[in-house]
């Protein structure tokens, strides 16, 4: 079995440390839309060697928090509220189809993971968690398994692949609305409300709570871009 060399593990945590300060600068506003990072001002700034700052780039690229300029840089990816909106529109027609697929014809099972999705949605959503990385994280990962639990009755591969890909597309607008309403009872109650529809079988209700739900982050991200104007 192959083993990881000790200097490949210091480079992957200091990586690791790398990820977590980009990610809140930006979520923060610290790191504004559009503006330039250069992998040696920050290293500087953050005690940590441009090597693993190279490959947090790479790995923030992937999310689309921060686009690459060159092989010398990068920039925190631009608001667009066009590409929002492209984006979370077709996400609200496919998965106002997959969720009634899902209430007509879901497997045994559906429902139960829908509610433990949403227990451990409840307990990841924290206060400091835009100050914190790892727990924005766990957070994120906990909302994207709730609306995938939603939609796993409707047994469509390719209709959950697709949906899948636009949600790992969406996330720079996901989290950057998501600062701005805050970690409130009222987001926690948004997604109960989507959970009771669920379980009481009411497709109209779930499409038309989960079309809201999205819409939100359209309108909040046009917000942020009149502001930065």
């Amino acid at each position: 079995m192959a083993t990881v060399q000790p200097r490949a593990m210091a480079i992957r945590s200091r990586s690791d440390l790398a990820v977590e300060r980009l990610k809140t600068s930006i979520l923060s506003g610290e790191l504004r839309p559009g503006q330039r990072l250069v992998p040696a001002v920050l290293g500087e700034a953050w005690g940590i060697s441009q090597t693993p700052m190279r490959e947090a780039f790479q790995r923030l690229a992937a999310t689309g928090l921060i686009e690459l300029v060159d092989q010398k840089g990068a920039h925190v990816t631009a608001i667009s509220p066009e590409d929002c909106k492209d984006l979370f529109t077709l996400r609200a027609s496919l998965e106002g189809d997959a969720l009634r697929r899902s209430i007509a014809t879901g497997p045994p099972g559906w429902q139960q993971r829908a509610q433990d999705a949403y227990t451990a949605l409840a307990e990841n959503l924290h206060e400091d968690m835009f100050s914190n990385a790892e727990k924005l994280d766990s957070f994120d990962q906990a909302h994207r398994e709730f609306h995938l639990a939603l939609i796993s009755g409707a047994r469509s591969h390719w209709l959950t692949h697709v949906i899948e890909l636009l949600m790992d597309n969406s996330i720079r607008y996901r989290l950057g609305t998501l600062r701005y309403r805050g970690a409130s009872d009222a987001l926690l109650e948004e997604h109960k409300r989507m959970l009771d529809a669920a379980l009481a079988n009411d497709a109209d209700l779930l499409v038309q709570l989960n079309d809201a739900h999205l819409a939100k982050t359209i309108e909040l991200t046009q917000e942020l871009a009149t502001k930065s104007e």
